[in-house]
């Protein structure tokens, strides 16, 4: 997902046009919070199987998916994926801190109503100069407020 993330911002001309020092800072700092953001898009109650798949791909994949999903999700009813099935990094011994992330993924998806939101988060919070030692924070700054006012 960290991947991802990097090659969406990556393909961002107002991410690529920040000093590469503030690249880097961003996606130290902000990666974690967008995989998380991600997360909870994905694993989001409301949708289908096939929504989360179609949800999780880019659009380079979209090939893909038409020639290897497509068929199954014809022929077959694709059930809602769920986090604690399908993630393998949660800690089972610790289910009060599992529910809790979960609870919080819920509250998250609840918050972000359709796809023209989710993909704005995802910009102001790459931007998200709040815990980052930038060069130019002002840059940063404009760029996250640019997004914040659409």
């Amino acid at each position: 997902q960290v991947e991802r993330v990097t090659r969406v911002a990556n393909s961002l001309k107002c991410f690529t046009n920040l000093l590469k020092v503030d690249q880097f800072a961003l996606l130290k700092e902000n990666a974690d919070l967008l995989v998380n953001l991600r997360g909870a898009i994905l694993f989001d109650k409301k949708k289908k199987g096939e929504d989360q798949v179609m949800s999780s791909m880019g659009r380079d994949d979209m090939e893909k998916f038409r020639t290897i999903f497509q068929p199954m999700i014809q022929n077959y009813s694709m059930n809602q994926m769920e986090y604690n099935i399908f993630n393998s990094i949660q800690d089972p011994a610790n289910k009060k801190a599992e529910e809790q992330y979960s609870f919080l993924q819920r509250k998250v998806a609840d918050a972000i109503p359709d796809n023209m939101t989710s993909i704005l988060m995802t910009y102001i919070i790459l931007f998200s100069s709040d815990f980052c030692s930038l060069e130019d924070r002002k840059m940063v700054e404009r760029t996250q407020h640019h997004y914040l006012r659409l």
